[in-house]
């Protein structure tokens, strides 16, 4: 009880002394102003807060977005280098050589023309069975052994191969084993010196 009363006691000196101050108007004025004083800091704190709050959250936000732009990015451009190298084969760059060596400067239909007879001569039981070997034979394309390998021919060729691979249509007969070049475009032969001849003309002569 003693102590309770203690309690009370500091109670009503504190109460006391808040009514003294109250009545005097100085005092208030300068409680009241303190008052809206801390009322301010303790808005101005929790709206700071929430500034800062927002502001982690926008960047955290960009942080991710950027990650994950970064690594589709990162992925595309695997993607793309694995690609390339699937589509471009080695058969594709023997075959490009002899492309080049024979129609560098003829239009796409004529170049696509030459890929097909190398195909030809493979499906054939004249010659051997790959794109490497008919692609290598000696004396059988002019220019090869000096052939730049383009890496737009080198597309053009893969594309006919993969063609050739799922069964495709040709774009010239099967049986045209043999090529001329003319300054009017290509001339494929079933013969060397004769026989049944397909002309694919050049459009950009």
């Amino acid at each position: 009880m003693k102590v309770l009363d203690k309690i009370l006691d500091i109670l009503l000196l504190l109460w006391d002394g808040l009514k003294r101050l109250f009545e005097n108007p100085i005092s208030r004025k300068i409680i009241i102003l303190l008052a809206i004083v801390l009322a301010d800091i303790v808005f101005l704190n929790v709206k700071t807060k929430a500034i800062n709050r927002q502001a982690e959250e926008k960047i955290s936000a960009i942080e991710q977005r950027y990650a994950a732009e970064l690594a589709a990015a990162r992925a595309q451009t695997q993607s793309s280098s694995s690609t390339q190298q699937y589509q471009i084969s080695e058969d594709a760059e023997y075959m490009a050589k002899v492309v080049a060596g024979c129609s560098t400067y003829y239009d796409e239909n004529v170049q696509r023309a030459v890929a097909w007879c190398v195909l030809n001569r493979v499906d054939s039981a004249l010659y051997p069975d790959t794109i490497k070997e008919v692609c290598e034979q000696a004396n059988q394309w002019q220019g090869y052994e000096n052939a730049a390998v383009i890496d737009s021919i080198c597309e053009l060729c893969q594309s006919v191969i993969d063609t050739w691979k799922s069964g495709g249509k040709r774009d010239v007969p099967q049986d045209c084993l043999f090529l001329r070049m003319t300054a009017d475009g290509v001339e494929l032969r079933t013969d060397f010196n004769g026989g049944n001849v397909w002309l694919v003309e050049n459009s950009s002569k």
